[in-house]
């Protein structure tokens, strides 16, 4: 009887660790992927941000070459 309580209580020990192991996998994954939207998101809002200072600073750009140009003389290239 002796030996079939301790196997009793291994086969516990041993199913409570592999269901604790099996939580912490799924709340890793789960906090993961939330991690990776928000870092998404970030990504996209950073992305557009950057293109519309792009296209500010290329427009810029150019409106000072040709007031350069017009201040020096020159025809526009």
């Amino acid at each position: 009887m002796k030996k079939n309580r301790k196997k009793d209580f291994f086969k516990y020990f041993y199913i409570s660790f592999v269901g604790f192991l099996l939580l912490f996998l799924i709340v890793n994954v789960v906090t993961s992927i939330i991690r990776y939207n928000v870092n998404f998101k970030e990504y996209k809002k950073v992305k557009s941000e950057y293109e519309e200072t792009k296209k500010k600073y290329e427009k810029m750009l150019n409106l000072y070459d040709n007031l350069k140009n017009l201040k020096e003389g020159r025809e526009k290239e």
